[in-house]
């Protein structure tokens, strides 16, 4: 117990320390029913975690789950570029190093906060312009 208890508080004080370099895009969509689900999980990263996040409603109308979701302004092509994977579901979850220039794909769909926390604690490894699976991503 005192083991499992000391890893989930290294993957949150791990997690935490991310906030420093690095922010969450959320892609979400007005009349996505998954999107309204991953809107409090949403917020317990950004308050629990204290990563700053920006949410981009890839639809026209404004969405009462994601009020303060902006529309695209250019944004989610400088996703595509620098993940190399399409945005084909909402909602999509990346991770953006402050420089601008790494991005890592988090998850798509409903993901709990737990599973989310695991992901960017092992995504955490990871440096800037590396792949997951080691050396240089392309």
């Amino acid at each position: 117990v005192a083991l499992g208890q000391q890893r989930v508080e290294t993957k949150a004080e791990t997690v935490k320390a991310l906030s420093d370099d690095w922010g969450l895009v959320f892609v979400v969509n007005t009349d996505c029913s998954f999107c309204d689900l991953m809107a409090p999980i949403a917020e317990q990263l950004k308050t629990q975690y204290g990563l700053q996040t920006l949410a981009i409603n890839v639809s026209k109308v404004p969405s009462p789950t994601w009020p303060q979701a902006r529309p695209d302004n250019g944004t989610l092509r400088r996703l595509i570029e620098l993940s190399g994977e399409p945005i084909t579901t909402t909602p999509t979850l990346f991770m953006v190093h402050r420089n601008q220039q790494t991005v890592h794909r988090v998850a798509t769909g409903v993901v709990s906060l737990e599973e989310l926390v695991g992901r960017l604690y092992t995504l955490s490894a990871v440096k800037p312009g590396e792949s997951l699976f080691g050396g240089k991503s392309e």
